[in-house]
């Protein structure tokens, strides 16, 4: 006979025992079992009239012996081997029944009429569970417990991914709280399942899985009038047992939190991104020379986040093992030769730990080629480390130095202020582009600590969006390349040869390979092309970086990509940051000269700006402070710093809030737009109409990027804009009559220039005609040629 196999829970947890059966009950006593008319084709009701031997209940263990070899005793063990089950088979008028489940549609047929399910299982699918919502079903709790080694969070996983209308559902359901799955924190090899309606509640114990089989499943089934709690209370407490010792499924939590409360065609772009992010995932966690670079990386930051500034000691060296393939024992040398590894023994690498975080690198799409790049992370005694070529840099100072402070400022302010060489005699443009140098150097300095922003946002904003990646455009000539270069060459301590170049290094698997080895030292991308940046691969990259793959445990570097004309697209609202270099340099030699100069300046700043962000960030963790502008802390660090140079307060340019705020680039290119007819107002009624005209229809999604929180929809050539009001404060600065009276400027400057120059056409073509007309001898001529 088989043994019962006991539950994972206390053994103070009551135990009740369900048969389930592997052979069909072909010839059970008829004294014990009858047909009856409730039942469904397949299943059989156990009797309910007191056995014909009297009083004395059969025991389900002597069915065992005499016609049925128990399959499993699963999880209700004393309650058939004595107690309220045995008295109930015998004497109450509870419905009872044993079947058999050919598949799916057997086992709909138990759930008919049922609203509300919770369950234990080991295999659930997308569709199986979306079938039962369509069959009815209002809410479902599920249990996706564990079979032998193999796990149903696994089969649940790869199951979302395979179509993302129905992963669109099942998030639906989830969002609504009417889908639940959660996860043992012990294996659970239980499997039933509780349904419930108005009148009943019903107990199913079965071997069927949620998404089936057609092998032929034995089940029991008990049901019990609602109102009757007491007769089935252990039943029900045994499963709030299994469920109290559970977590929630975290796949659907951080996909709810990613997808946030996007609609329509921005959240099936969501969807999307998620499952291409995680699909990714998957290929890469199934590259053993990848998990072993992981776990390099991940030793030697535990190494040197607790280490001295002296050289480590060679006991914290890490060995690794070389696989056995060969081809894959060349992959993995190749892939950490920048790491300068040791042979300590034909089947061994040791790798100095300062050494792995210290040499960074990025592959490029020539095989075997890569670029040095630097790494970065913090120590714990609050030290900026940058690691360039295998040599770590503490770049966060001991203490403060006013002096050194103020030439660093004073360098900086040089630089910037080099703006008014620039080829623009317009003081407005000039301040702009100094405020985007500004935005740009704060941004840089800051985005090595980034990680440690997010983390506290995360705890104050369920928001999954974390700071913006940095967009650079601008013509070329523009001072793009240059800026950065020397913000790079103040934040490293030496000159970066090149940036990093988009058409070789720029795509979502290069990143997601360099993450590891650069850690949280920012990725800058040169020559990134205009349709590059909105193409579907950036759109998937930008959005899993800090949505879908950053956890605050594992730290992630800030992409910035510099180009000419670069796109924008609506869903890159509060997800890029755009710095517009407006400005031209002509090249000669009196500018190269000057620039030559700033470089070769010694400036220590980025010493001092990364010791007074840590006190910045302690005040405002004490003051429980979180701002959604991931800039705010370097804004304060900045003034600070002035502060402590005796420089007063900062240049205008450095701004106290983001620049797009305060230069919002997007509400002049509209009111340009306007007052040069590109785009056709139509202001009249509620909503209004933005009609673009012949020549812009490329131009539609760029002007959408720049409606950042106006609810509005494209039709066409034509945006919607549902809600006026909004885009009129937008215009007006939030002043909506004065974005009404700026509107209605603009169409007004449009239509007398369009009469001034129809004017003008009109009076040359007068013009023409009278030149042409025949005067004097000639008319009188034609005159009498004619006739006349």
């Amino acid at each position: 006979m088989a043994q019962p196999v006991r539950s994972n829970h206390d053994d103070a947890t009551l135990l009740v025992v369900v048969c389930l059966v592997r052979e069909w009950f072909t010839d059970l006593s008829n004294d014990f079992i009858s047909t009856a008319t409730a039942a469904q084709p397949g299943e059989r009701v156990l009797a309910e009239t007191p056995s014909t031997k009297g009083d004395r209940p059969v025991s389900p263990d002597s069915l065992d012996e005499s016609r049925n070899r128990l399959h499993q005793l699963s999880i209700f063990g004393s309650r058939v081997e004595s107690g309220l089950m045995n008295f109930d088979l015998a004497r109450k008028l509870t419905l009872r029944k044993v079947g058999r489940i050919n598949g799916p549609s057997d086992f709909d047929k138990l759930v008919a009429g049922f609203k509300k399910m919770r369950c234990v299982t080991y295999v659930a699918r997308t569709e199986d569970i979306l079938r039962l919502f369509d069959e009815g079903l209002e809410s479902l709790d599920l249990v996706l417990g564990y079979q032998l080694e193999d796990s149903a969070e696994d089969a649940m996983r790869s199951g979302m991914k395979d179509n993302v209308t129905s992963l669109d559902r099942l998030l639906s359901l989830y969002q609504a709280n009417r889908f639940v799955a959660l996860l043992p924190k012990r294996r659970e090899h239980s499997k039933y399942y509780i349904l419930e309606n108005d009148e009943t509640i019903r107990f199913v114990f079965t071997s069927y899985n949620l998404s089936g089989s057609r092998q032929g499943n034995l089940f029991i089934r008990l049901d019990y009038p609602s109102s009757k709690v007491d007769e089935y209370r252990d039943l029900l407490e045994l499963y709030e047992s299994i469920r109290a010792d559970c977590v929630e499924f975290p796949d659907l939590r951080k996909l709810a939190e990613h997808v946030g409360d996007e609609a329509g065609e921005e959240r099936s772009k969501a969807l999307q991104v998620w499952v291409t992010a995680e699909s990714e995932s998957d290929e890469e966690e199934q590259d053993a020379v990848s998990l072993t670079i992981k776990d390099i990386v991940r030793q030697a930051l535990v190494k040197m986040r607790d280490v001295p500034e002296t050289e480590p000691l060679q006991s914290t060296n890490i060995t690794i093992r070389l696989p056995a393939d060969p081809a894959e024992r060349r992959k993995l040398v190749d892939a950490t030769r920048q790491w300068v590894p040791q042979t300590t023994s034909i089947d061994e690498l040791t790798f100095d730990p300062g050494v792995v975080l210290a040499s960074g690198y990025v592959e490029t799409s020539r095989k075997n080629e890569v670029v040095n790049w630097p790494s970065a992370w913090i120590r714990r005694d609050e030290r900026l480390i940058i690691g360039f070529h295998g040599e770590r840099r503490i770049r966060t100072a001991d203490d403060m130095s006013p002096e050194a402070i103020s030439r660093g400022l004073k360098g900086i302010e040089r630089y910037i202020e080099t703006i008014d060489r620039g080829q623009t005699a317009s003081v407005k443009i000039k301040e702009r582009a100094k405020a985007m140098m500004g935005e740009t150097l704060l941004f840089m300095f800051s985005s090595p600590l980034f990680n440690s922003w997010n983390r506290r946002k995360r705890t104050v904003y369920p928001d999954r969006v974390g700071p913006p990646d940095l967009v650079v455009t601008g013509q070329a000539g523009n001072g793009k390349t240059r800026f950065m270069e020397y913000c790079l060459k103040l934040m490293v301590g030496e000159p970066i040869s090149t940036l990093l170049n988009a058409p070789e290094t720029l795509s979502m698997s290069k990143v997601r390979k360099a993450i590891p080895r650069v850690l949280s030292f920012p990725l800058v991308f040169d020559e990134v092309h205009g349709k590059k940046l909105t193409g579907a691969d950036m759109a998937a990259l930008i959005r899993s970086l800090w949505e879908v793959w950053w956890s605050p445990d594992r730290d992630i570097p800030a992409l910035v990509c510099l180009g000419n004309d670069l796109e924008r697209k609506d869903w890159m609202a509060r997800r890029v940051k755009f710095v517009d270099y407006e400005v031209h340099f002509v090249k000669n030699e009196e500018n190269e000269r000057l620039l030559g100069s700033l470089f070769a300046e010694e400036n220590d700043i980025y010493r001092y700006f990364t010791r007074q962000y840590f006190e910045e960030e302690r005040k405002e963790m004490e003051e429980e402070i979180v701002s959604l502008d991931a800039l705010h802390t370097a804004r304060a660090t900045i003034r600070a710093l002035y502060r402590l140079a005796g420089l007063g307060a900062p240049p205008l340019y450095f701004l106290d809030k983001p620049v797009e705020a305060a230069y919002d680039i997007g509400r002049e290119r509209w009111i340009q737009a306007i007052e040069h007819g590109q785009i056709d107002m139509i202001m009249t009624g509620n909503p209004w109409f933005a009609d673009f005209k012949s020549g812009m229809d490329r131009q539609i999604d760029e002007y959408r990027g720049f409606l950042v929180g106006i609810k509005h929809r494209k039709e066409g050539n034509r945006l919607v804009l549902e809600v006026p009001d909004t885009f009129q404060r937008w215009i007006g600065n939030d002043d909506a009559e004065a974005g009404r009276k700026i509107l209605l400027d603009a169409i007004g400057n449009y239509e007398r220039e369009k009469a001034a120059r129809e004017r003008k056409q009109a009076d040359r073509e007068r013009q023409m005609r009278r030149q042409t007309k025949p005067r004097g001898l000639r008319r009188l001529l034609g005159r009498r040629g004619d006739g006349s």
